[in-house]
């Protein structure tokens, strides 16, 4: 039997704040005199010179990594580990660190970067803890003699780490230090990239007359040749990323800045590249995107089914330019993950339902939220959407519904008693207002807030596992 756990949930993806988004390449160039930091707007293809690196003199291996919750680009320079602000370009901060700490990545969960630290001819892996800048030792990589390239990738969601080494793809567990598999790489697979949607790693490899693009597929630990990349002579400075929203893979190569599909490994596109930008790191930074609504969802059910999974279903009642939905989930609402992508249905006038599965959600409290991607590579947020699973009888305690909502006066917040019990509203400057509140849990499962005593505005209801906005007018 299936629990049904309907949210009713109105939600409208508005483009006239600085709510959308748009998609960049961040990376850094010499213009013969200083350092530059200069993203590429993927929408028109054009760069643009954001800030100059004060006292980076040069750069240091091809190290580079992004933390894009918090908008950070990080670079290995002569100062150390080099900062940046990726919305102005600005200098955080460089943290002076050994050389011999390499290959890095950024972990969104612990606020760390994962890498290799080398001791002569020991090799460990090591963590550079960013609230401390501290840095750890967490176990020696039994075996390995050299890594290869600056070739590395990061699965969050599964804590892998991936490097190239003289055993082949080396995986470790970041939380332990283990290595969980040493794949063999005969064809010298590099550029690594990984891909949560598929959960695979994507290369490029020569195989001594053309450049070939590679998947390793994990569930298996096997490589398979997916395409010829035509025309692609000589690669520069191994320079690749990944976007994870749309499947696509980007390298440096003698034709700019080759853009793969990865699914396919067609190449959508080669974007010129006077100014030999590399280092470069996929992300997005707010734009102001003029225009109406281009989304509404009238629904967000979640649903137990017998298996354990959670369902997560909704409706649109239109779409205008909608490319597709990217569901994410985390267990903190702060490390996002992409689980699932679906495909929009571009222009709609009328009803369009959607459904999909979180076969593994996790014990405790799980969220999921819907990036919404329109045609033109921009992107919004919907509403946070939480779950809690009971680790004694498995049951699943859903979020809460608001209603009416915006409202005038009296607020009511359906749910279950466990959510009800304890609750807080703050507004949108942060501030805590509960106590302006009088409330009343009127029946088992329906609680009453009179908000009389709260000016017209925006506000926030938390509960155990469910933020929610509402408008007072």
């Amino acid at each position: 039997m299936k629990q049904v756990f309907t949210l009713l949930l109105s939600l409208l993806f508005y483009s006239t704040t600085i709510s959308a988004q748009a998609d960049k390449l961040f990376g850094l160039y010499w213009n013969g005199n200083q350092e530059i930091f200069a993203p590429l707007d993927l929408f028109n293809s054009t760069f643009t010179d954001l800030s100059v690196l004060p006292s980076v003199e040069n750069l240091v291996n091809l190290e580079n990594t992004i933390d894009q919750q918090n908008g950070r680009y990080f670079t290995r320079t002569n100062l150390g580990i080099t900062i940046v602000d990726i919305e102005t370009g600005n200098l955080i901060i460089n943290i002076p660190t050994t050389e011999f700490f390499t290959r890095f990545e950024y972990d969104e969960v612990t606020n760390k970067l994962f890498g290799v630290y080398r001791d002569g001819t020991e090799h460990s892996l090591a963590a550079l803890d960013l609230t401390t800048n501290m840095l750890s030792v967490i176990s020696p990589l039994a075996d390995i003699q050299y890594t290869v390239n600056f070739d590395n990738a990061f699965d969050v969601t599964n804590r892998r780490y991936f490097i190239h080494t003289n055993l082949g793809i080396t995986v470790i567990n970041v939380d332990t230090g283990d290595i969980i598999a040493n794949i063999p790489n005969p064809n010298t697979v590099s550029g690594l990239e990984y891909d949560p949607a598929t959960d695979q790693v994507f290369g490029v490899y020569w195989n001594g007359t053309a450049e070939k693009f590679a998947a390793l597929d994990l569930s298996n630990n096997t490589f398979s040749e997916l395409s010829t990349l035509t025309d692609v002579k000589w690669l520069v400075n191994f320079s690749t990323t990944f976007d994870y929203l749309n499947g696509r893979y980007f390298l440096f190569t003698n034709l700019g800045i080759t853009v793969v599909d990865a699914a396919t490994g067609n190449i959508l596109s080669n974007i010129p590249n006077p100014n030999n930008i590399s280092r470069f790191e996929y992300g997005f930074s707010n734009v102001v995107s003029p225009g109406p609504a281009l989304l509404t969802i009238n629904n967000f059910e979640i649903a137990e089914e017998e298996d354990a999974a959670i369902r997560l279903e909704w409706e649109t009642s239109f779409e205008e330019d909608h490319s597709h939905f990217m569901v994410e989930k985390s267990l903190n609402e702060a490390a996002w993950m992409p689980m699932h992508r679906i495909d929009g249905k571009g222009n709609s006038a009328t009803s369009q339902s959607y459904s999909t599965v979180d076969p593994n959600p996790a014990a405790g409290t799980t969220c999921y939220r819907l990036k919404q991607v329109h045609l033109s590579g921009q992107f919004d947020y919907s509403e946070v959407q939480c779950a809690r699973r009971n680790d004694e009888n498995n049951k699943v305690v859903k979020g809460v519904k608001l209603f009416p909502n915006p409202t005038v006066e009296n607020l009511y917040v359906a749910g279950d008693s466990e959510e009800l019990n304890k609750f807080s509203i703050f507004n949108a400057f942060g501030e805590n207002v509960t106590k302006q509140i009088r409330h009343n849990l009127s029946q088992e499962n329906l609680l009453e807030l009179n908000l009389a005593e709260l000016p017209a505005g925006i506000y926030y209801l938390n509960t155990a596992t469910t933020k929610k906005m509402f408008f007072k007018r």
